[in-house]
């Protein structure tokens, strides 16, 4: 998340429609908390969640799948990408 913070301090008016969303504690999932968090779910557009782990025989990570499904059952049509970060010393 560092980075994503960085990023948006570094780009300023060019990314003001650009947020980030840090979530500490993942389990047990609060969709309520999620969803307040978010600004107005008919203006979001698209959400990236990055995962610090690697799950190969899964769909996907697990807070991907808790995004994803909290979105849905809101029906918000927003694009949700996952992306990896911190493995092998890498970001992104």
């Amino acid at each position: 998340a560092g980075v994503v913070e960085e990023y948006l301090t570094k780009m300023g008016d060019k990314a003001k429609d650009c947020g980030c969303l840090n979530v500490h504690l993942y389990r047990p999932w609060s969709e309520k908390h999620f969803l307040a968090a978010l600004p107005a779910l008919s203006g979001l557009r698209a959400v990236a969640v990055c995962n610090k782990m690697k799950d190969p025989a899964a769909h996907g990570e697990p807070l991907f799948l808790d995004v994803c499904t909290s979105l849905q059952r809101a029906n918000c049509t927003a694009r949700v990408i996952n992306g990896r970060y911190g493995l092998s010393s890498k970001d992104f």
